[in-house]
């Protein structure tokens, strides 16, 4: 199956089934009660785009990363949490 199908699948069995805008074009999708902690700094810039990434990694009992861009943002954290 490929990457984008599950994600597809994903979206479709999430099961909150919450998609929030938080404006400035951010928008959210899970556990509407992780939003207050996370969501602190609703910039739309790469600082608060790591923010928002770092904290999922930290509080992910599992994660499922079907795709991560070689080299990239994503992918330099995940090294950084396997340390």
């Amino acid at each position: 199956m490929k990457a984008e199908q599950k994600i597809a699948n994903y979206i479709r069995m999430n099961p909150w089934r919450c998609v929030m805008d938080f404006g400035n074009g951010l928008c959210g999708m899970g556990n509407p009660s992780l939003w207050n902690l996370e969501m602190k700094n609703r910039e739309g810039n790469l600082v608060a785009a790591e923010e928002r990434n770092r904290f999922v990694l930290e509080k992910a009992d599992a994660l499922w990363l079907p795709h991560v861009s070689p080299g990239g943002m994503l992918d330099r954290l995940v090294k950084e949490m396997r340390k």
